[in-house]
């Protein structure tokens, strides 16, 4: 009989012992850790105006003359050089479980010569992506700052939360002559990264 009871407190002590290892467990995991950052870029380059080899993709209606066309495809991950990932998120990757983006993130739209002044219906579209940037009208060389927090956030969850690769498509019609190339600049400002505190 004694024994018989000995093995019953055995069997809550270990039934409680592990209900307490698996609570330990989920707690352990909504524990995060802050990883703030003040600024870092991606840098999409070489988007060549009027290369019709791959503009032919485009849906871009053209309306007005003056204009050419430009249209882009990148393929993004977190290795590549021009993603600027802060070393102390990239060393955490696998804990990553969330990302915020300051409001004050931008583009820059920038060409290799001074030939152009302007942008129109400047289109980035990331694959799976609900936040598209659609800018009507652009100066180039100036920050424009509207709906990149909302499309710079869910680009970062696919590329550090997800781990996923990303295909950015990048169209639209400038006064930059054909042959001349643009540099699209994403900075992404007052962010923040949350870890798992432990593995």
């Amino acid at each position: 009989m004694n024994n018989r009871m000995l093995n019953f407190k055995n069997q809550i002590i270990l039934i409680a012992c592990m209900f307490a290892l698996c609570s330990c467990e989920e707690i352990k995991d909504q524990i995060t850790v802050d990883i703030p950052f003040d600024s870092f870029t991606i840098e999409l380059d070489d988007i060549v105006v009027g290369d019709n080899e791959v503009g032919a993709k485009s849906a871009i209606v053209r309306l007005n003359d003056a204009l050419n066309q430009f249209y882009a495809e990148r393929i993004l991950n977190v290795n590549q050089p021009n993603i600027g990932i802060p070393a102390d998120v990239l060393e955490r990757l696998s804990n990553i479980v969330s990302v915020e983006v300051g409001k004050e993130s931008s583009i820059t739209v920038t060409a290799t010569d001074d030939n152009g002044t302007v942008v129109e219906n400047f289109l980035m579209v990331g694959t799976d992506m609900s936040n598209n940037l659609d800018v009507g009208l652009y100066e180039l060389g100036t920050t424009y700052s509207d709906k990149v927090e909302a499309f710079a956030t869910e680009l970062l969850m696919k590329l550090v939360v997800n781990r996923e690769e990303v295909l950015l498509t990048i169209s639209g019609m400038t006064d930059v002559v054909d042959g001349e190339k643009l540099k699209v600049i994403i900075t992404l400002r007052d962010g923040l990264f949350k870890a798992k505190a432990f593995e």
